[in-house]
């Protein structure tokens, strides 16, 4: 079985300001921006190359600086392992 990080999530507070800082000073893509108007999620991944592990940059109105409720608070929100296969996971 082949394991690997498949992406960190951080949350932030300027979306473009950060985007354009991974594709400015690191070898890396944006994909689409994905927006959900019904909670005013906002985000892009970020790729460091084929098959590598991705970094997604989020934003919404009500998150806040500091200590908060988790998955609500700036900064790390979440990383994800990848197994390779969704098989793989109902396997387990």
């Amino acid at each position: 079985m082949i394991m690997q990080i498949e992406h960190l999530a951080l949350w932030v507070h300027d979306l473009e300001l950060m985007k354009a800082f991974y594709l400015t000073y690191f070898d890396t893509t944006a994909g689409e921006k994905y927006t959900n108007p019904a909670n005013q999620f906002v985000s892009y991944f970020i790729y460091f190359g084929q098959g590598k592990t991705r970094l997604e940059l989020m934003t919404r109105p009500n998150i806040q600086t500091g200590v908060g409720q988790r998955g609500f608070a700036m900064g790390l929100a979440h990383f994800a392992i990848s197994i390779g296969q969704k098989e793989k996971v109902n396997a387990h």
